[in-house]
């Protein structure tokens, strides 16, 4: 994922995405309307620079005509260069009229409140952009789905701008847009970010992908976004009570967490009757269970709901081999209380082929401990939704029968069934023995 807050994180993007060495132009028959290819980054840059003198006091001119051209990290970063050189007089000093002769003067650092703020950020922005294509361009990093996009006015005098995408298969996602900081008419620059993510969109369309996503940090730093604000002092307070409900809801959502961590308890006592909403309950759980840990990105988990039939067979199977070691008084007690369990959850393992777990690095092991991490967080999220869980994997999980009782493929081994239900009676108490934090917490130097 990207991340675009300072220079430094903007460098840790880079390294985290994929190497770009040149990101490559579109290859389509015919481009869409408004869309070229960039063949001279100095006719771009004396396109930009000659729109940015201040426009005299006339009607205001037809709509900017744009062109969008896509360029590799090496050219997208000279480009900003010229347009932050051109730009960096206009960030520094402001025409103003003198009052007795009329005549203009220039004001060094005039510029407050709201403008000074947007010109700082813009300033920022544009900074850490060129860091992030210059860890491209010299192959510090690699992002193999990124890439480079310019929306420049040739005429109308429309504002420029320089985004960096993340085009998935299935989606694409702006992670950073910044106007040339030679531009200073506040709605050209929002006419600017609004066609350069119309052109984002209508390319995004006919590269085949679902939709274009814009990063909060990106919609944040619109001018549409600032034109909202009624005062920098009323921003102020709100950016303070924002961070204030922020901060509140971490302390809560944290507070939940750790809650939800140490009440988990192992339930052996269940209603009869699964709880209402128990299936909502369940794909949540599953879908958590999903978002652990997973080494090489193989997903080998499968979870497997069984009904009363499934249910019945595997308690039969249970039972048998319960009375083969210790009578049939023994099978039939057994066979009772399996079958009084209101939820059944079979969850599998995925084999990796022929590897074995014998191997510690092996795809197999990590797979497994993949597998456990997942069942931790399935328990946890039924635990959050109020249903009790038991893990239970006793000898009739690894029985060669058992995968044909419960209608599991061939090619899936078990790591555990879970039991499910509504929790009777108090929840039992955290365990005496645990060990202080000291004893299993090791530090070493």
């Amino acid at each position: 994922m990207f991340t675009m807050a300072t220079s430094a994180s903007a460098l840790r993007l880079a390294a985290h995405v994929g190497r770009v060495n040149n990101i490559r132009m579109m290859v389509n028959p015919a481009p869409p309307p408004g869309f070229m290819w960039a063949d001279s980054l100095e006719a771009e840059s004396t396109a930009e620079v000659a729109t940015s003198a201040p426009a005299p006091s006339v009607p205001a001119p037809a709509p900017a005509t744009r062109k969008t051209v896509e360029l590799n990290p090496l050219k997208a970063m000279i480009l900003m260069k010229t347009w932050m050189a051109s730009g960096k007089d206009q960030n520094m000093v402001k025409i103003v009229p003198d009052g007795k002769t009329g005549k203009k003067l220039k004001a060094v650092h005039t510029f407050t409140g709201d403008e000074a703020t947007r010109r700082k950020l813009c300033k920022e922005q544009c900074e850490q952009f060129c860091e992030v294509m210059r860890t491209l361009a010299e192959g510090e990093a690699e992002a193999p789905q990124a890439r480079v996009f310019s929306s420049l006015a040739v005429s109308g005098g429309g504002a420029s701008t320089m985004s960096l995408v993340e085009a998935l298969e299935e989606e694409w996602s702006v992670v950073h847009l910044c106007v040339s900081p030679i531009a200073s008419d506040l709605e050209r620059i929002a006419e600017a970010e609004e066609a350069t993510l119309s052109d984002l969109r209508r390319l995004c369309e006919i590269s085949g992908a679902a939709q274009l996503s814009v990063r909060s940090n990106v919609l944040a730093s619109l001018v549409t976004a600032s034109k909202e604000t009624a005062s920098e002092e009323v921003a102020e307070a709100a950016a303070e009570e924002a961070d204030n409900r922020v901060e509140v809801a971490a302390d809560a959502v944290a507070s939940a967490v750790h809650a939800t961590l140490r009440g988990r308890r192992t339930i052996n006592e269940f209603a009869p009757e699964l709880p209402g909403g128990w299936e909502a309950a369940m794909t949540r759980a599953v879908e958590a269970a999903t978002f652990a840990p997973n080494h090489k990105r193989t997903e080998p988990w499968r979870f497997h709901l069984l009904g009363p039939q499934a249910a019945r067979r595997v308690c039969e199977l249970n039972s048998e081999l319960v009375a083969a070691k210790k009578g049939a008084a023994a099978g039939e007690k057994k066979l009772a209380r399996w079958l009084a369990m209101p939820g059944w959850l079979v969850v599998t393992c995925v084999r990796p082929g022929q590897l074995s777990l014998d191997e510690p690095a092996g795809v197999a092991r990590e797979d497994y401990a993949a597998c456990c991490c997942a069942v931790q967080n399935l328990c946890l999220s039924l635990h959050a939704d109020g249903i009790g869980t038991k893990w239970t994997s006793g000898p009739v999980n690894f029985d060669a029968r058992f995968g044909e009782a419960a209608g599991l493929p061939s090619n899936e081994y078990v790591v555990g069934t879970i039991w499910f239900g509504q929790a009777v009676g108090e929840p039992p108490a955290p365990p005496k023995k645990r060990l202080p934090i000291d004893e299993v917490l090791c530090r070493h130097d």
